[in-house]
């Protein structure tokens, strides 16, 4: 499975047509930035002096928000991202490359809205690469963009509130390989 660089740069331009950023974000974050988006029981992929590798980019922007580096705004970045997988298989690796969506400073009362706005980016940048969507869920909760048939999940979207509780933030999926290239 090849990761398309043609996608990816197509990618970044769509998404700065929309607004969005491109940053530059840490592959290593602090133990209680990964604790923050990690599901209970996964465990660490350790690094050294306490780091561990981010699971997405959206780590990385909590990481910079933690060190003051990140303000208000919409912005993207292309990362890495580990997970748990207990199967295997040509939709679920342990590693793959992401491009990863973050509106900064968004309030709970704009949250709906904003979530919705990410999730018809994306929508229009998966349709711009012949991919058919399916939405399941709901903006005030979370979102996940699956193929038609529910195979391929594309990318999930929601809000949260920084590790600090005041800064909301909502966060999306731009695309991922090799499941963009399926």
């Amino acid at each position: 499975m090849n990761i398309s660089t043609n996608v990816l740069m197509h990618a970044l331009k769509f998404y700065s047509g929309k607004g969005y950023a491109p940053i530059d974000v840490p592959l290593l974050v602090d133990l209680d930035v990964s604790a923050h988006t990690k599901p209970k029981g996964v465990p660490e992929l350790y690094h050294d002096k306490g780091k561990v590798y981010v699971a997405s980019a959206e780590q990385s922007f909590i990481q910079l928000y933690k060190e003051g580096k990140l303000s208000d705004g919409m912005y993207m970045a292309v990362t890495p991202c580990y997970r748990h997988e207990r199967t295997v298989s040509d939709t679920h690796y342990l590693m793959f490359m992401k491009l990863e969506l973050i509106v900064v400073g968004v309030a709970f009362q704009h949250s709906d809205k904003v979530v919705s706005e990410v999730v018809s980016h994306a929508k229009e940048f998966f349709t711009s690469q012949k991919i058919d969507i399916n939405m399941w869920g709901n903006p005030s909760d979370q979102v996940d963009l699956y193929s038609q048939d529910g195979e391929i999940e594309y990318g999930s979207y929601g809000y949260r509130l920084m590790p600090d509780g005041v800064t909301g933030y909502v966060y999306g999926t731009g695309c991922a390989f090799p499941r963009v290239s399926l």
